[in-house]
């Protein structure tokens, strides 16, 4: 049995994972009903246009003018060209606008982020030592619109600099709900200097 596990936000915690926690394909443990998000795909790549070989030489009409089978084949070089042309131009466009969807996604999913930090807060006065185990209570105001969970990391620290991190899951929480819960940190700290900081926080919409 291992002595330690890597959770979702890449930190290393003592064996075991929190119950319900799984391995997931990037080799860390995850809550069961979430998952990495998916990584960003890189902007499409610019389509490379090769010039055109020029057409062959067509030598000057005869007196009488220019054959049927002559008229012919320019019109079919001069449709190659429209369509051929045509076709880049529509690559350049679509890749442009799979690109701008990409990064929009991307964006929002950090700023959903950002504001699920700004939603999660240390309650005054719960940071503390229990047994010698550095004990915390945290609580999150839903103002995101949904139903969520709160997947969070606390680290609690000592003047010594010995540190821990823990991690914590607030689920179902609504709307315009507040909820709290307290976590405990898994090593021995001194009472000098102690600290409680939440250091991670991921919002998932509840299933």
């Amino acid at each position: 049995m291992p002595d330690s596990y890597v959770a979702w936000n890449g930190e290393n915690y003592p064996w075991p994972p929190p119950q319900g926690w799984e391995p997931r394909s990037d080799g860390r443990y995850w809550p069961a009903n979430a998952a990495p998000p998916a990584p960003a795909a890189p902007p499409a790549p610019a389509p490379t246009i090769t010039p055109m070989a020029g057409a062959p030489y067509i030598p000057p009409p005869k007196k009488d003018g220019m054959s049927g089978a002559m008229k012919a084949l320019l019109i079919v070089l001069a449709a190659v060209v429209f369509l051929f042309g045509g076709c880049i131009a529509a690559v350049a466009i679509g890749g442009a606008v799979f690109s701008d969807r990409i990064e929009t996604v991307v964006d929002d999913f950090v700023e959903s982020q950002d504001e699920a930090a700004r939603q999660t807060s240390i309650v005054d006065g719960t940071c503390r030592l229990e047994d010698g185990f550095p004990t915390v209570e945290v609580e999150v105001n839903n103002t995101s619109g949904g139903r969520s969970d709160y997947f969070i990391t606390v680290e609690f620290t000592d003047k010594s600099g010995e540190k821990t991190g823990v991690p914590l899951e607030l689920r179902g929480v609504d709307s315009g709900e507040r909820k709290s819960d307290s976590v405990t940190g898994l090593v021995e700290l001194s009472n000098d200097g102690l600290m409680c900081q939440v250091i991670e926080v991921l919002r998932l919409a509840s299933r």
